[in-house]
Order: C-alpha cells, then sequence, then structure tokens
C-alpha cells in the first residue's frame, strides 16, 4: 500500500466516524453541536456479535461496508423497544403516557444508556467525555433523547 492510498483510507475513516472531517471541525469552531454518524454504532453492533464489547476507541476498529446495514435497524429496535417499556412502565406507575412531561422524563432517562453503556463501549468514556472533538457527546445525546420524547409523546396522542 503507498502513501497516497493510507492517506485515503486515514481521510475516509476519519470523515466516517466523524474525527477531524471538515464539517466537525466546523461545527466545533462555531460552537455547534456536531453528533456522531450511525457507522460506529454499526461496528460496535458488528463486534458485539463477534464478541468484542469494548474497545479502546472504536474508530480505531476494522470496519466492513455492512456497518450501516446493522446500526439502522438496530437502532429502530432500540427505539421501539424502548417506547414498549415506556408504555408498560406508565401503565404499571398510574402515569399518562399521553402527558409530554412523562414522555419527556423517560426520554431523559434513557440518555443513561448511551453514557454508562455505549460511549464507554466505544472508548468515549462516562458521558462520552473523550468522544472526537467537537461532538459534545453528552449535550448531543440529551438532545436527541430529548427529541425522542418529543416523538413518543406525539406518537402515543395519536394512538388515543
Amino acid at each position: 500500500m503507498n502513501v497516497r492510498s493510507l492517506h485515503a483510507k486515514s481521510a475516509h475513516r476519519s470523515i466516517r466516524h466523524g474525527h477531524n472531517g471538515r464539517t466537525q471541525r466546523h461545527c466545533h469552531e462555531a460552537g455547534l453541536n456536531c453528533i456522531l454518524t450511525a457507522s460506529p454504532d454499526g461496528t460496535l453492533v458488528r463486534m458485539d456479535a463477534q464478541g468484542q464489547i469494548v474497545h479502546g476507541d472504536i474508530a480505531q476498529a476494522p470496519t466492513l461496508s455492512c456497518e450501516m446495514a446493522l446500526a439502522v435497524p438496530m437502532h429502530y429496535a432500540v427505539g421501539i423497544t424502548l417506547g414498549i417499556i415506556y408504555l408498560l412502565l406508565s401503565s404499571f406507575l398510574g402515569l399518562s403516557p399521553r402527558s409530554l412531561m412523562s414522555a419527556l422524563g423517560f426520554a431523559l432517562c434513557t440518555t443513561l444508556l448511551p453514557w454508562f453503556l455505549m460511549f464507554p463501549a466505544m472508548g468515549y468514556g462516562w458521558f462520552g467525555t473523550q468522544g472526537p472533538p467537537g461532538t459534545r457527546l453528552f449535550f448531543s445525546s440529551l438532545m436527541t433523547h430529548f427529541f425522542y420524547g418529543i416523538g413518543l409523546w406525539v406518537g402515543m396522542s395519536i394512538l388515543r
């Protein structure tokens, strides 16, 4: 492998995993919140299935082209499972699943999953504090889970 192909492979991995890419750098410089792409999630799912649960840095793990095909269905499966848990928990606690506060409270509690399981397993530390520069994983997970709560509330409101 020559130097040019090594550089191209490295640049592809950097952009793919959100590390040091131009967009990532611009977000960081502008003080905006940048999130990880779904590719590290796919890598994590694939590596978990192969028995490697914890990584030093998921971006350094070998990648396959099928990882997006793993990440997206797994992400939706987790979201649907959490939605079912929300319905069951609301019923058990006597809360209305159509309550905005209940939906937001539950969704914000689900940030514990990436903070204490996913980010450390990816090598990004508790709360994602050692994640790629510019990603602000703590804040981005709060924001995305907030919108998940809005989605739960809208979904429950529609299902009257």
